[in-house]
């Protein structure tokens, strides 16, 4: 997104500094956009610091790894379990570049299930119908029941009166 470019583009961040950079996350944690769960900065190696003041490694993550280790400029998580706060989320990561152009770090920002959710509950499709997200595995993410959400497979749909929905899910995978 640009605003991820805007912070990937902040004189502290570009610094690499984790330390610096931490105090700098938290002093803006109360101006980031209420439907961000956080902003947080990784250096090379994988060590965060969040604008919540939590702290530890991401190296592990695919969204890291696209930009890291395979020189993307930004990457999209997966529906996956903060290691900061323990919800469900999606990461939205940039590149953070030194003056030089050498990679620093990422920064991100990580948007809740329940801000996903909410943003799916508006949408209406026909006179009964509703949206929801599910991932490649048939799982569903954001739902208008939330009762389903991080809960129920597509695959397994059937079994609670959702008929044929598990159909999608076979044509997902063939």
């Amino acid at each position: 997104t640009e605003e991820l470019k805007v912070y990937a583009d902040h004189p502290v961040l570009k610094t690499g500094n984790l330390r610096e950079i931490g105090s700098y996350l938290i002093s803006i944690d109360g101006k980031i956009r209420e439907n961000y769960e956080m902003i947080f900065f990784a250096d090379h190696q994988g060590n965060y610091r969040t604008s919540t003041g939590s702290q530890g490694n991401i190296a592990d993550r695919d969204y890291f790894q696209e930009i890291m280790v395979k020189g993307k400029e930004w990457a999209t998580s997966e529906m996956l379990i903060s290691r900061a706060s323990g919800q469900p989320i999606v990461t939205m990561a940039q590149v953070v570049r030194d003056d030089l152009k050498r990679p620093q770090g990422v920064v991100a920002i990580t948007l809740r299930l329940e801000t996903i959710s909410y943003i799916v509950d508006g949408i209406q499709i026909g006179e009964s119908g509703y949206a929801m997200i599910v991932d490649k595995d048939g799982l569903v993410l954001a739902h208008p029941d939330p009762n389903l959400r991080m809960k129920m497979r597509l695959q397994d749909s059937a079994k609670i009166g959702y008929v044929g929905v598990d159909q999608t899910a076979i044509d997902m995978h063939s």
